[in-house]
């Protein structure tokens, strides 16, 4: 027990990323996700870091990549169809 504990304050240790990436408990509580990106492989991600028994677990994606969700903003939301070409030539967009 650390001096603060028997002092009656909660603590526990400051963690380097590698020491919280391989900590078992968490491990076993679920609390890391492992997905696929296109660009970067094969990710090891932290979860949210709390479990509600009535919501089920997140969707968890990989960051999109430069313009991947151009076509959608530009053509759909911001109904810029015609425009599209000329900003990307002109790397406006990409």
């Amino acid at each position: 027990m650390i001096k603060v504990e028997k002092a009656g304050v909660m603590a526990g240790p400051s963690l380097k990323v590698e020491e919280v990436a391989q900590d078992s408990h968490l491990g076993q509580r679920g609390f890391f996700i492992d997905i696929d990106h296109p660009g970067a492989g094969k990710l090891r991600l932290a979860s949210l870091p709390w479990r509600l028994s009535d919501v089920p677990q997140g969707n968890y994606e990989h960051a999109p990549s430069l313009g991947q969700h151009n076509d959608y903003v530009f053509r759909d939301l911001l109904k810029m169809a015609e425009e599209i070409a000329r900003l990307q030539e002109e790397q406006v967009i990409f």
